[in-house]
């Protein structure tokens, strides 16, 4: 019997979206929360009614400041911008655990026999500069093979610290190229001569990453970092009851360290009996 046929299907490519990266869905929930604040503290309304008020503006009838005094709402509005971005630049950061989950994955799957030759590479919209500065105190340069940076114009590449060495860990990708994007998903693929089925998306955007990913062919792991497990709404088309037909994420996790242990990125076990070897996981340290 041809053992081959009993493992898991060769993944080429895994690529980590900065929606995972640097948790931005986090990062822009703490902003907003942040801003929020600020427009009650300054208007005097409570919070909830201010937010309430944000996301329905046609249904406003808890007396925000008026206009009259055009001044002294505009220099609010811009205190209110300001704060929101100060922010998210602060709780941009990468999340805690992440840099040992995607070196168990690499472990586990990237270095042994069903994932031979493949590459692990990140996938963002910032800018290098923005890069060097978000993922440059991390591990995450030494865990990736590099990251892309998506959709800016070519820029020299910084240096890091004390190092004289340009940063190598960075790739751009130039304009018209967005990120996220399905064009991006099928050019990274291309570059590492991956067909969408040997690749893997692990990303924290469900309608612009996972969706596109699912019907590009690739397969897909949402990352729901920061979200309560009530808060089930958006992953309601994956539940049971969606059609047949609707395709399904291949893995969603709240937690970093479940991240190798999906049974994506296990190998069957060569006796075919369908058995998941228990991974090389070093969150297990200690135990």
């Amino acid at each position: 019997m041809d053992k081959s046929k009993n493992m898991a299907p060769p993944k080429k490519l895994l690529a980590v979206s900065d929606s995972v990266l640097l948790n931005q869905r986090q990062a822009q929930r703490t902003a907003y929360l942040g801003m929020i604040d600020f427009i009650a503290e300054q208007s005097g309304v409570a919070s909830a009614l201010v937010a309430r008020t944000l996301q329905h503006p046609e249904s406003n009838s808890i007396g925000l400041p008026s206009i009259s005094d055009m001044n002294r709402l505009q220099k609010r509005a811009k205190d209110a911008v300001a704060l929101y971005l100060t922010k998210r630049t602060e709780a941009t950061c990468s999340p805690n655990g992440l840099a040992e989950a995607l070196t168990c994955l690499r472990k586990n799957l990237l270095a042994r026999g069903d994932g031979s030759g493949a590459s692990l590479v990140g996938v963002s919209a910032l800018a290098p500069s923005a890069l060097t500065v978000f993922m440059g105190r991390t591990e995450l340069p030494k865990t990736l093979d590099f990251v892309y940076s998506v959709g800016h114009p070519a820029e020299k590449i910084g240096l890091h610290g004390n190092n004289s060495t340009k940063e190598r860990w960075i790739r751009q990708l130039l304009p018209p190229n967005t990120w996220p994007s399905p064009t991006v998903m099928k050019a990274i693929c291309a570059l590492h001569h991956a067909k969408p089925e040997e690749a893997v998306l692990i990303a924290g955007n469900l309608g612009n990453e996972i969706e596109p990913a699912l019907e590009l062919g690739m397969k897909a792991v949402y990352v729901r970092l920061g979200l309560l497990d009530k808060e089930t709404a958006e992953a309601d088309g994956f539940a049971p009851t969606a059609p047949s037909n609707h395709r399904r994420p291949d893995g969603i996790v709240t937690r970093l360290q479940d991240l190798p242990r999906l049974p994506i990125f296990q190998r069957i076990s060569e006796d075919g009996n369908g058995a998941i070897p228990r991974p090389n996981n070093p969150f297990d340290r200690g135990r």
